[in-house]
């Protein structure tokens, strides 16, 4: 799918990455600007609770953060740390919890219909490849799994990787 970059994101060539393109931003941003932004629209099926993960790349502890949000809420945005990766590694995109990365996935309540999922810039070389949206976990499985990076035809200039909705 498409995201739509506004300010200092920019895609990013990276052959290790899917279609060869990610975002990112060779600056940061300690506080949330809505012009350092990507957005991604996601239609939901059903209503539900649903997690996000993103593949991410984040070299070292000063560089593992991005705010996020859903349909601009909340205003403030919310902190996701990622674990430290020097090649794209799965992260299910969580509130906060350790600066070291690896916190669990939040749970996030969506109605059917489309959503807006915007990542802003915080701290500078932090990649992002591609995001995915799952139902959330429960006793019965589900949840937001690891899968191979899309092969083939590298995407066209515009898409930052795939968007899956399940």
């Amino acid at each position: 799918e498409n995201g739509e970059l506004f300010g200092r994101i920019v895609k990013i060539n990276d052959s290790d990455a899917s279609g060869g393109l990610a975002i990112g931003s060779e600056q940061s941003s300690k506080t949330l600007s809505s012009a350092d932004r990507v957005d991604f629209c996601v239609t939901i099926e059903e209503d539900g609770d649903y997690e996000i993960a993103g593949y991410t790349k984040a070299p070292d502890f000063g560089s593992n953060s991005m705010y996020w949000t859903i349909n601009g809420a909340p205003s403030a945005g919310m902190l996701w740390h990622m674990g430290v990766s020097n090649s794209y590694s799965f992260q299910r995109v969580s509130t906060g919890g350790s600066a070291f990365g690896g916190n669990p996935g939040e749970a996030i309540s969506l109605s059917a219909g489309n959503h807006t999922i915007s990542f802003y810039l915080r701290e500078s070389d932090v990649q992002l490849d591609r995001i995915e949206v799952a139902p959330a976990k429960s006793s019965s499985g589900g949840g937001v799994v690891p899968r191979p990076a899309p092969t083939g035809t590298p995407v066209s200039p515009g898409v930052l990787g795939d968007l899956v909705t399940r």
